[in-house]
């Protein structure tokens, strides 16, 4: 350890103390004028929502669950994302691998792709219809 190291640590620990102290305590005049920090977090707020109507608690959006199958084989981005636990870039991930790899021709095929789990998969499959598959011919048969 060299003699200046601890006098840079204790130069960093005493300014960002000073840096603190400052930001709990501004001075009058920034205080008094809120465009003298136009950065502050009472700004990114009023940028964030200027009208005061956003729930701050509401970290999520709610989407419309669809309560009906859905033909993933056929299913746009938009349909699929009315899936639950589907969001936009899983709904993207579905459909380039639909058309990488051929329909889905069991729930399980959906497993293919990354970002859906067993867990999801059991959670959508109520909700997942194949019989586009089965009515182009797709499925083994069962001679």
């Amino acid at each position: 350890m060299s003699k200046r190291q601890p006098w840079v640590l204790l130069a960093f620990l005493g300014l960002s103390a000073a840096l603190g102290w400052w930001d709990r305590h501004p001075p009058a005049w920034i205080a008094e004028d809120p465009l003298s920090q136009p950065f502050g977090i009472d700004f990114l707020r009023t940028v964030a929502d200027p009208g005061g109507t956003e729930d701050p608690t509401a970290d999520r959006r709610e989407k419309e669950v669809t309560t009906t199958p859905i033909c993933v084989n056929r299913a746009a981005v938009a349909e699929l994302c009315r899936l639950p636990r589907v969001g936009p870039v899983t709904a993207e991930r579905i459909v380039e691998e639909r058309r990488r790899g051929g329909p889905f021709r069991r729930p399980e095929d959906l497993l293919r792709v990354r970002g859906i789990g067993p867990k999801t998969l059991e959670v959508l499959r109520p909700l997942l219809c194949l019989e586009d598959s089965v009515a182009r011919g797709d499925e083994l048969s069962t001679d």
